[in-house]
């Protein structure tokens, strides 16, 4: 007389394998995606592709990128103030001499 466990060879099945291997496979994968949630959470927001410090992750982003922004643009006008006003002293001293 066959046992089970031939009875189940011979017909191909596993005898329940099959099912605990997709229950591993799904705990896997919901591990996986736990873990990258975790990761994507972990990262540090940018502001011009600058890393911002773990202590300044709870700024407004976008409120820190327009202040930036403006001062860049006060930054340049400055410069192109400074910029004529040399070349008006350059005009003088050479007028002069």
């Amino acid at each position: 007389m066959a046992t089970r466990k031939q009875a189940n060879q011979r017909s191909g099945s596993s005898g329940g394998l099959e099912k605990k291997e997709a229950i591993r496979a799904l705990a896997g994968l919901a591990a996986l995606g736990f873990s990258g949630r975790a990761i994507i959470k972990s990262r540090r927001p940018r502001v011009l592709g600058v890393r911002l410090p773990r202590e300044l992750a709870n700024l407004d982003t976008r409120q820190l990128a327009k202040r930036l922004s403006k001062l860049a643009g006060q930054i340049e006008h400055a410069s192109e103030d400074v910029r004529l006003a040399s070349a008006q002293t350059r005009r003088v001293v050479d007028r002069l001499s």
